[in-house]
């Protein structure tokens, strides 16, 4: 007796996974051993998204990548121009001012230029002090940049005194020659050697006869640096001639 055959038993198993560029394969096997397959859909591709922002000179842009390496580019985003900002230089006693304009991208121009407004004289400052016997020297500073502009030299001071005759009890003012440069500060004191015979005040130089002979009267320079120079004059009292008569036939010297 014979018996129809039975039907086949399929057990379905993927053999080859879909990805996002080939399709797969599911392969149906019976317990016999007889199989066919089946092709499986390609998956859909996973894409991750990169947002390159604008610039000033470049357009922005979103890139899709697929981890399959598929990509493309989409949602274009125009250049923002450039965003400057501005720095002043000033102008200086020897370079010109101007205006630099830079932007955060690296570009830079240019303006607004301002010509240089030369320099501005300070005061003269004494760069090296006179002695009795050497010169010193004044600097002349730019009052801005502190570049030396001039120099000139300081003279040390010299004073002269010539002989004086004078009557007895009569007065006179001595005039010494004093040589300063322009500017230096001095002082000019007066001395006696013999103020009994010539007295003197000793800030003005005023002398007085007070008795018949002959002093020294020293005139002494001091500049605001303390050097000290100082020249003397010879300075003889006589009597007048009609001192001498009363002197002599009147016995005046009492009186004088």
């Amino acid at each position: 007796m014979y018996v129809n055959k039975i039907a086949h038993t399929y057990n379905g198993v993927v053999t080859k996974e879909p990805t996002c560029t080939e399709t797969g394969v599911k392969t149906f096997t019976c317990v016999c051993g007889d199989s066919y397959t089946e092709e499986l859909d390609k998956l859909p591709h996973t894409y991750s998204a990169v947002v390159t922002p604008p610039t000033c000179t470049e357009q922005g842009y979103t890139t899709h990548t697929c981890s399959c390496g598929n990509c493309y580019v989409d949602s274009y985003v125009d250049a923002t121009g450039h965003t400057y900002t501005a720095v002043i230089v000033l102008p200086t006693c020897t370079e010109q001012g101007y205006t630099t304009h830079t932007c955060t991208c690296g570009d830079s121009y240019t303006d607004s230029y301002v010509n240089a407004h030369g320099h501005t004289e300070g005061d003269w400052v004494v760069t090296k002090q006179p002695t009795t016997s050497a010169q010193g020297e004044r600097t002349l500073y730019c009052a801005e940049c502190g570049e030396v502009l001039r120099t000139k030299p300081i003279t040390p001071c010299r004073v002269t005194l010539g002989d004086v005759s004078l009557d007895y009890k009569a007065k006179t003012t001595l005039k010494p020659t004093v040589t300063a440069d322009e500017g230096v500060e001095y002082t000019v004191s007066f001395s006696s050697s013999n103020p009994n015979v010539v007295k003197v005040n000793e800030k003005t130089g005023e002398v007085t006869g007070a008795k018949k002979g002959t002093a020294t009267i020293t005139c002494t320079v001091t500049d605001q640096f303390g050097n000290a120079v100082s020249d003397a004059c010879k300075v003889t009292v006589n009597y007048t001639a009609l001192q001498w008569v009363i002197k002599i036939l009147l016995f005046g010297w009492i009186w004088y």
